[in-house]
């Protein structure tokens, strides 16, 4: 029952990120990119990422109801906290408001581009500059949007049709893919850093110890997914993880799985010896 709920899940989030990575909307994250790194690096946030919270963004506007606009910038920065906390991160205050005023200042450019086609969207446009207004963000979310580069005609044609279609990519409720069920992890992690973990998990890579079901290239953010989803993590920022650990040539976790296999040797040793 577990795989086959994991299964359903991973086919419906490649369907929805294979949509939105071929949008102009991650065209747009891409291209800015750049700008926003030495921001995002306060928090643990890939590209894939920062598109499921600014679709998540468009979700709530979309399917509004009243005074989800006024309150729309504490709505974010409280479910972003959560989301990191969840996680396991510690919610770092600043890379929490960066991210925040970061999917505020998108969601209300993605607005703005649409502001021609309905006298609603104005309606909701300025809904939101009152809400970051209310809660003292303006300044920063303008100051992002001014920074902003993009194709913004292929951009506003995503919005004009996205925003009259029934289509939604997230729930409501959480930032994640709407995905049903999903399933329950299998083991916990330990004592063992996230950090050694990866480094484990990417030296048993590197010498071939996994193969893809279907016969494809495997790629090492193909196993360390695998495992998050094994252990119930969310590992997709693991490259900042493993970029921001000390570098060594024979980091210590090494040194203690040898230790640790001899150990288990000589026990196996032991008990063959004792059973004659």
């Amino acid at each position: 029952m577990i795989i086959g709920r994991l299964i359903e899940r991973e086919e419906m989030e490649n369907v929805l990120e294979n949509s939105l990575l071929d949008s102009p909307l991650f065209e747009f994250i891409g291209r800015n990119w750049r700008r926003w790194e030495k921001g995002i690096g306060a928090v643990d946030l890939q590209e894939m990422d920062l598109m499921l919270y600014l679709m998540w963004g468009l979700d709530l506007v979309k399917d509004r109801n009243e005074d989800t606009c006024q309150e729309f910038s504490e709505t974010v920065y409280s479910a972003v906290r959560r989301k990191f906390t969840r996680c396991g991160y510690p919610p770092n205050p600043a890379g929490v408001a960066y991210v925040s005023n970061l999917v505020c200042a998108g969601v209300l450019h993605c607005c703005s581009l649409i502001l021609s086609e309905s006298l609603a969207y104005m309606h909701v446009y300025e809904e939101l500059l009152k809400g970051f207004n209310k809660y003292g963000c303006r300044e920063d979310v303008e100051k992002l949007r001014g920074e902003f580069v993009g194709d913004e005609v292929l951009l506003k044609e995503w919005m004009v049709s996205y925003m009259n279609s029934e289509k939604f990519y997230t729930t409501s409720e959480e930032i994640e893919w709407e995905k049903g069920t999903g399933c329950e992890p299998l083991i916990k992690r330990g004592k063992i850093a996230k950090i050694d973990l990866f480094r484990v998990i990417i030296a048993l890579h590197e010498i071939g110890a996994f193969k893809s079901v279907d016969g494809s290239e495997l790629h090492q953010k193909d196993v360390i997914q695998a495992f998050g989803q094994m252990l119930g993590e969310d590992y997709s920022g693991y490259t900042n993880n493993v970029s921001g650990g000390t570098s060594t040539e024979n980091p210590e976790i090494f040194d203690k799985l040898k230790k640790a296999f001899v150990k288990y040797e000589k026990k196996k040793l032991k008990e063959k010896e004792a059973r004659g």
